[in-house]
């Protein structure tokens, strides 16, 4: 069957009365779809966005889900690196397990926060940024009619070794499993949720609850005592005392290596006039 088409071809309009129905794919067909592809401004790249109203890309990182007030401050301290560096920068959250693995393999810029000698632990394509932008602090929580009996973590460990008493922690800390290491498994309760730990501890059904990081812990705690405002177990729970205190560092990826000094530069200077003070201050 003949028909009249119109063919438009970058913006020239080029008619013709006896043009045959065109097959579904040709050579030239593909040829102009990947001409397209190619010029089209919003393609990103893998580990970056581009930014359409800039030349320069924009960073991606990767940080935990479920960290609240820690990833508001870590969209705040980004969006101030970026001011400072020209190089636009922003967060995105993903399940934990997979922040270290997707940002060592390149799939985003880098990863937020994490601690010191990554590359040394089997992430070798992750740069670490030698400017610490917080402390994460690991925190006992206990009621607070309990506290008087324990003044510090050996002291805790002690006590709970030589009775019944229950500890509890997130399933699959690492950390706790350090700090821990010296409480019997019999005493070890491994929890899967900061909200089932502070049930259970508000039914003393634990003794102490193994939490970090700290800001987030106090953060949900202040939540929980809120919607629930007449729980008086809820209530009698507190931060009791500060186990540790771990620097955490940016990392980026090698593949950005020539922008790691003007980031270096502007996460410095936050911190040498008081900008990363004055954020942490906001999330406590």
């Amino acid at each position: 069957m003949k028909s009249r088409i119109q063919v438009v071809l970058f913006g020239t309009k080029y008619m013709s009365s006896r043009i045959p129905t065109p097959r579904v794919s040709t050579p030239v067909t593909w040829c102009l779809i990947l001409c397209l592809l190619i010029i089209e401004p919003g393609i990103s790249v893998a580990g970056s966005v581009k930014n359409p109203g800039r030349q320069s890309e924009v960073l991606v990182f990767a940080t935990p889900t479920n960290e609240s007030v820690f990833t508001s401050y870590l969209i705040e301290v980004f969006e101030e690196i970026g001011k400072r560096s020209h190089i636009p920068c922003r967060i995105v959250e993903i399940p934990k397990k997979r922040c270290l693995k997707d940002g060592n393999k390149g799939y985003y810029s880098g990863v937020a926060a994490r601690v010191a000698g990554l590359e040394s632990s089997g992430y070798e394509n992750l740069v670490q940024i030698k400017v610490s932008l917080y402390s994460v602090e690991h925190i006992i929580f206990m009621n607070r009619k309990e506290m008087p009996r324990f003044r510090n973590l050996q002291n805790l460990i002690g006590t709970a070794r030589n009775t019944s008493l229950l500890v509890g922690y997130m399933r699959g800390s690492k950390k706790a499993s350090v700090v821990l290491a010296e409480l019997p498994e019999i005493n070890k309760v491994p929890l899967n949720s900061p909200e089932q730990a502070f049930k259970m501890l508000g039914s003393k059904r634990i003794v102490a609850y193994f939490a970090g990081p700290g800001v987030v812990s106090k953060h949900l705690l202040k939540r929980l005592q809120n919607q629930y405002p007449n729980d008086n177990r809820l209530h009698d729970i507190v931060p009791a005392f500060v186990v540790s205190k771990t620097p955490l560092f940016p990392y980026m990826h090698k593949k950005h290596q020539n922008v790691i000094p003007a980031f270096e530069n502007a996460l410095h200077s936050m911190k040498e006039d008081g900008t990363l003070d004055r954020l942490r201050t906001n999330i406590r």
